[in-house]
C-alpha cells in the first residue's frame, strides 16, 4: 500500500516514508548534537551512523524523490559527522567503532534505477488513464475539476484520445525511458 492511492494512480500516491524519514533524521541529529555538547561522543556517533543508514536505505527507493531526500538526509548526517570528528575528545576506539559502523551502510544505488522503475511506471499510468477514461482520467490525476477540462471542450479531446494507437504510445514511452537509462 506504500505506492498506492485509493484512486489507483501512482502519480497521486503519497510517499509517507519520505516525510517520516526526514522527521526521524532531524530528531536523531538533534539528539546527536545534544550528546556531542555533553561530550557523550559514543552516543552521538551512534545516532549519526543511524541517520547515515536511514538516508542510504531511503535512497534505495523506487522514485527519484526518495533518492533525493535520502541524499539530503545523508548530507545533514555528514555535516554532523564532521563536527563529531573534529571533537577534541575523540579517541581511536571511538573512531574505530564509527568506521565499523560505516562499513554496514550500503553503497549508494544509481538514481537511474529509481528513474527506470518509479518514473517509468508513473508515466505509463498517466497514459493509461488517458487511454481508458479520456479527459476525465487525466483530470482525476491533475485535480482539475471535470467541468473545466483544462479549459477545453472534452468531446473533441476524447475523440482524439480514442483515435490514438495506444500500443504505439506505450511503446514510444518505454523506448524513451530505455534510451534514458
Amino acid at each position: 500500500q506504500y505506492y498506492h492511492n485509493t484512486n489507483g494512480h501512482m502519480i497521486t500516491a503519497l510517499l509517507p516514508l519520505t516525510t517520516s524519514a526526514r522527521a526521524i533524521s532531524r530528531a536523531f541529529l538533534a539528539r546527536a548534537m545534544h550528546a556531542l555538547a555533553e561530550e557523550r561522543l559514543e552516543d552521538a556517533g551512534r545516532d549519526i551512523l543511524a541517520v547515515l543508514q536511514l538516508g542510504a536505505r531511503l535512497g534505495q527507493g523506487y522514485f527519484i524523490v526518495e533518492t533525493v531526500i535520502g541524499i539530503a538526509i545523508q548530507q545533514h548526517a555528514n555535516q554532523a559527522a564532521c563536527q563529531w570528528l573534529s571533537h577534541p575528545q575523540l579517541t581511536a576506539q571511538l573512531l574505530d567503532n564509527f568506521k565499523a559502523g560505516l562499513v554496514t551502510i550500503p553503497a549508494p544505488r544509481s538514481p537511474v534505477q529509481a528513474f527506470d522503475l518509479g518514473e517509468r511506471f508513473t508515466a505509463l499510468d498517466i497514459s493509461r488513464a488517458g487511454q481508458r477514461q479520456g479527459i476525465a482520467g487525466l483530470t482525476a490525476i491533475t485535480g482539475v475539476r471535470r467541468d473545466r477540462s483544462f479549459g477545453l471542450d472534452p468531446v473533441p479531446i476524447n475523440l482524439l484520445l480514442s483515435l490514438a494507437d495506444w500500443n504505439e504510445v506505450f511503446r514510444l514511452q518505454n523506448d524513451r525511458f530505455d534510451r534514458l537509462v
